[in-house]
Formats: C-alpha cells, structure tokens, sequence
C-alpha cells in the first residue's frame, strides 16, 4: 500500500487550518479590479427598471463574479490548480488521483463560491459606488470535492449563508455548518502547493525527493497514462 496518502496527512495535520478567510490580496488582484470597472457601467444602465434588462444584467454580473475567482492577473484559468483555498477531503482527493488517476484528477472536485454568487450580485446592485471593495472582499472561491458540495447542497446553504455569518461575518461558516473539512490556505504549506501546481514531471520529482511514496510505482503508474 502507498503510503503517500498518510505522508500528505501528517503534512497537513501539522499545518493550521483556517478559521476564516481574512481580508488578504486575492491572488488575482489585478483582474478583480479590471472586472470592478467593467462592472460599474452595466449597472447604471441596468438601473432603469426595465425587467428584462435587469435579468440579462443578473446573468452578466453572475458570469463576471465567476471570472472574479476562477482567472489569474495574466487571464489564465485558475478554475482548481492556482486556488488558495482548499479543503482537506479536496487536497487528499486531488493528490491520490494526480498520483494514481491522472486524466480524472479533476472530476469530483467542485469550484465553490465562499459567498454564493447571488449574493455577491444583489450587494453589487445595492451598493454599486462599492464594486470594487465588494469584489475584493467576497469573491472568494474555495476547492471542494464532490461530496462536500452535496453536503452544503444538502443544508440548503449553496445560495445563502448560515446564521453565523450575520454574527461574526465569517466566509467559511457554510462549510462549517455543512460538516466541510477543514479549509487550509495552501499557499501557506510549501509541500503541499508544489504538489498542486507542479507538472507531472516536476510532481514525480517532488514524490520521490521527499520520499513520499515508492519511487517505481510512482513513475510506472505516471508514465502509462
């Protein structure tokens, strides 16, 4: 059996989770600011009344927040690889089947919204001389697996906050009220990022430097997909 796994484990269990994502430059920054004054001008012409506009504007806004979290200041996407923020159950996910399932290492991992999107919109409408702090602020994406999607789906939580969030003003308050693992900021675990945001290469490199897992296995099983 491998034990690279168990080796990732240790890794983050001796790393702090988060009990919050805080008010740190997104990593895309500068793209959050481009989008901020695109935004501006469709919301003055949205705010005339008309219903079907206003629809057309939702969807734009919707479209325009997604960009917010998923693409880099250089306009790649960052849908998954690139994301700051990841659960535990993500991480493990994503590893094992860059380690073992290459082709699938994507499939059952879900890009969510700390702040659900429509929520991020109707701020926007209300307050749109704040885009740009609003965007800053709430247009966070987290990297959870498949499951745990369910589980906030399952809460009712994947269009609004739980209560907890009018309390103490917490992102992560859906995911600790839908029993998510706990969220780490990988940006802050050296190993952890390097294996996320490595090429396949680089990432048997790492495996074996770091002595992760066996070295034969993990070079046979990479190179026969």
């Amino acid at each position: 059996m491998s034990k690279f796994i168990p080796n990732i484990k240790q890794t983050l269990k001796e790393s702090t989770p988060l009990s919050t994502l805080k008010d740190d430059v997104a990593f895309n920054a500068e793209e959050q600011a481009r989008i901020a004054k695109l935004l501006k001008p469709l919301i003055e012409i949205g705010n005339n009344g008309d219903e079907k506009l206003n629809k057309t504007l939702n969807k734009l806004l919707r479209q325009f927040i997604w960009n917010a979290t998923e693409y880099s200041d250089e306009g790649s996407s960052n849908k998954y690889v690139g994301q700051p923020y990841w659960s535990e159950a993500a991480i493990l996910l994503y590893l094992e089947k860059k380690l073992f399932d290459f082709p699938s290492r994507f499939k059952s991992l879900r890009h969510e919204h700390s702040m659900p999107i429509n929520l991020i919109v109707q701020i926007i409408k209300d307050k749109p001389d704040a885009i740009a702090e609003t965007i800053s602020k709430y247009a966070r994406a987290v990297i959870v697996t498949e499951d745990e999607d369910r589980k906030i789906r399952g809460r009712k939580l994947h269009n609004c906050l739980s209560d907890d969030f009018a309390t103490h003003g917490n992102l992560l308050c859906r995911y600790t009220a839908s029993d998510v693992s706990a969220i780490y900021d990988v940006r802050k675990i050296e190993l952890i990022n390097r294996l996320i945001t490595s090429n396949k290469r680089d990432f048997i490199s790492l495996i074996n430097e770091k002595k992760l897992s066996q070295g034969v296995t993990v070079v046979k099983t990479l190179f026969s997909k």
